[in-house]
């Protein structure tokens, strides 16, 4: 794993596996502590990811 360091904070590259399909992401925020990962759903509904009915889905920003 190559870590990068950006602002201070360290980033790692991802492949994203989705029912066979796959999507590398680039410069993705490593956060050891963090209790659950956030994608960018516009982002990966490029391999068909998609929330389900009872996701919860919260916006950040407008």
């Amino acid at each position: 794993m190559n870590i990068t360091e950006s602002y201070g904070l360290p980033f790692v590259s991802m492949t994203v596996v989705f029912r066979g399909r796959e999507l590398k992401l680039e410069k993705v925020l490593l956060d050891t502590g963090s209790a659950s990962t956030l994608l960018n759903a516009d982002i990966v509904q490029e391999i068909g990811m998609v929330p389900e009915g009872n996701d919860i889905v919260d916006i950040i920003g407008v």
